[in-house]
């Protein structure tokens, strides 16, 4: 079956590699029409698929916990509570970025604009001026003027830029658990953002449908981060009402850090129903989207690791 679930969504290894400009490629409605054909396995199967191999397990045990196990998992909901979470263990969100998010939506903004307001930000300023100097745009000089830098990025490379002051940084590991998992979490966020991007391409706005690919799945490094510190937490990751608390603590943790973040209305209203667990027909236009994108990002991330147990 898994076999069979890994060829609808890439049909060989390789072109699981390829998936990402195939689907940015295609129309919303072929879009639409494969993440409902692809997703095959049982959403909670793939959802634990998808955990394991975040937490470095094979599977969830159903067996009950002890007294002494209650404890300790109880002590786990205490620290993970997205109602207690300390916000400034979050990245830093870049004083300019809300407004250059705007600059970007509207389309109407000047490369010389948005330099303008760049320059303002340290951070900003390096990873604009890195990225436009990277062997993804082959320059045959090097890029030293911000304004040149930003036509040179366009929408889509500003995209990424966001992404990586802002995203990337949530993801870094820095534990044994947070090592390994930083890899997927963040291959997840990227395929998970343009794949929104796609899916709504003809129906919403692709920018704030990346912005809440890419968000989906924030909360869930600085819990494995948490951890990493408590070793008696971690010996009990194999029991199912961990991974119960997990997934709901991480998916409330990635909304609440997205509004400390001030991302756009519907990225927020599509990261809640997220968290909730709002049944697809219930959920509005941007969190159908969202649902479809997790799923077969998942299932990406998933296929390129073909030893995990059946």
């Amino acid at each position: 079956m898994w076999k069979l679930f890994s060829g609808l969504l890439s049909g060989t290894r390789n072109g699981a590699r390829r998936a990402p400009a195939a689907v940015l490629a295609s129309s919303t409605a072929s879009a639409v029409a494969a993440a409902n054909n692809a997703v095959v396995l049982d959403a909670q199967a793939l959802e634990d698929r998808f955990l394991c191999l975040l937490l470095s397990i094979e599977s969830f045990s159903a067996v009950a916990a002890t007294f002494s196990e209650q404890a300790v998992l109880q002590r786990f909901r205490d620290a993970c509570n997205p109602a207690r979470f300390d916000l400034n263990r979050l990245p830093r969100l870049p004083a300019v970025l809300p407004e250059l998010l705007r600059m970007i939506k509207n389309g109407r903004v000047s490369g010389g604009q948005m330099a303008e307001l760049i320059a303002r930000d340290p951070v900003l300023l390096g990873e604009v001026i890195r990225m436009a100097n990277s062997v993804h745009y082959r320059t045959s000089r090097p890029i030293e003027s911000l304004p040149q830098a930003v036509v040179m990025l366009g929408e889509e490379g500003l995209r990424r830029v966001v992404a990586n002051v802002l995203l990337k940084p949530i993801h870094q590991g820095g534990g044994t658990l947070g090592t390994a998992a930083a890899q997927h979490l963040l291959a997840h966020a990227e395929y998970c953002g343009q794949t929104c991007a796609a899916l709504a391409k003809d129906n919403g706005d692709p920018f704030e449908a990346y912005l809440a690919g890419m968000a989906c799945n924030a909360g869930a490094m600085p819990i494995i981060r948490l951890l990493d510190q408590d070793r008696a937490a971690a010996a009990l990751r194999h029991l199912q009402p961990f991974a119960t608390a997990f997934s709901e603590f991480s998916a409330q943790l990635s909304f609440k850090a997205a509004a400390h973040w001030q991302f756009p209305v519907r990225v927020l209203d599509a990261l809640a129903e997220h968290a909730a667990g709002t049944a697809e027909s219930a959920r509005s236009s941007l969190g159908k989207v969202l649902l479809q994108a997790d799923r077969l990002s998942k299932s990406h991330v998933l296929d390129d690791r073909p030893t995990l147990p059946v």
